[in-house]
């Protein structure tokens, strides 16, 4: 604090500069079983990164979130593998084998200040399904 000589008071304080973190999540499986989840997280800013707790709104045990107990070092990539005990299924009418996946990444910079950040466009999983007939039950119970 300054306070000059006609008693004005000024407040000086230091704004930090903070970059935009980068997480892509990636992976390939069969539907309805086990299968991993490759997470790169790129940070770009002086402070680690602490407290990781990732979202994923596709995957049924993400979506209330997972706690990461990895530190993310400053100005530097690292990449997760994320055991993921069933992969989804691809919704009915879903085109294609990808399934574009949706979320978020809370952290904090440097153990203090609170951070979020959605999960980048370029995250997906390769989900292989034989068939997705809307049936309850599945092609089996169909035929059966």
């Amino acid at each position: 604090m300054v306070i000059t000589g006609d008693d004005t008071v000024s407040i000086l304080s230091k704004s930090v500069q903070r970059y935009p973190v980068i997480i892509t999540c990636q992976g390939k499986g069969k539907a309805k079983q086990a299968g991993k989840l490759q997470v790169t997280i790129n940070n770009p800013n002086t402070v680690s990164l602490t407290n990781l707790c990732l979202y994923i709104n596709e995957i049924e045990e993400l979506k209330t979130g997972l706690g990461l107990d990895d530190i993310i070092p400053p100005q530097q990539p690292i990449i997760l593998n994320i055991d993921i005990n069933k992969l989804p299924e691809l919704p009915i009418n879903h085109s294609g084998k990808q399934l574009y996946l949706s979320g978020n990444l809370t952290f904090l910079f440097g153990n203090n200040e609170p951070g979020n950040i959605g999960l980048d466009a370029n995250s997906w999983l390769i989900i292989e399904q034989m068939y997705s007939s809307g049936v309850q039950g599945g092609l089996d119970e169909f035929l059966g």
